[in-house]
């Protein structure tokens, strides 16, 4: 006789509870104090209750397999690849008052050489490159709210999360300070974004100062 199945409540597995760590007290990286009240958080905030309109886990060849994603991740992935594709039909559309005669596609790969090279400065100055090893220490690495690039780097960023296994080789080799991040903080970084709008939204002072600081780069 076969045996029973286990029923459903007995099979819950409960989320792992989330405590955001302590900012050092008067670390320039420090998250900054919001007076006002209806400032952005620096955290997505998802639609309420989505992760409870799912089971935690399902059953799959006869076993009980806990979810690996959470509709909440789900919802902010889809924050931030909607908003990196405003920013393509933005730059392929855009049209200065010295505009030099482009075609869409060649403003864009423009705009991806600059970026690359943007997320090189931000990943090697300002995260950790070669021979910094001993500085960043061998536990893992919360990235700071004055940590957070902007957009364009964002997107470099992903999409070289795409090809995890040259990632992960390129990091071990000489982007420690990324390595110690581990994986990509969705939620963090879809917390610089506008769900509505899809639209960043206006960056600190101490974010713009600690960016352009470290890389060169201006922000925007």
């Amino acid at each position: 006789m076969a045996a029973p199945s286990p029923s459903y409540t007995n099979a819950l597995i409960e989320a792992p509870a989330y405590t955001a760590a302590p900012a050092a007290s008067g670390s320039v990286d420090a998250p900054p104090g919001y007076d006002d009240p209806n400032a952005p958080s620096s955290v997505f905030v998802p639609s309420q209750s989505i992760d409870d309109k799912l089971p935690n886990h399902f059953k799959i060849n006869k076993q009980y397999v806990k979810t690996q994603v959470l509709p909440s991740e789900l919802q902010a992935h889809l924050v931030l690849l909607g908003a990196f594709h405003r920013l393509r039909e933005e730059v392929r559309t855009f049209k200065g008052k010295a505009d030099i005669p482009m075609e869409p596609d060649e403003r864009w790969a423009v705009f991806l050489q600059r970026a690359v090279y943007r997320f090189e400065q931000w990943a090697v100055r300002m995260i950790g490159g070669e021979g910094q090893e001993e500085v960043l220490g061998e536990g893992p690495k919360m990235l700071t709210p004055n940590e957070v690039p902007p957009l364009d780097v964002l997107m470099v960023w992903h999409t070289y999360m795409l090809n995890p296994r040259t990632y992960y080789e390129d990091c071990l080799r000489k982007l420690p300070g990324l390595l110690r991040i581990g994986s990509l903080p969705l939620m963090q970084l879809a917390g610089s974004i506008d769900s509505e709008t899809l639209l960043a939204h206006p960056p600190l002072e101490s974010r713009v100062a600690a960016f352009s600081a470290f890389t060169g780069q201006p922000f925007e």
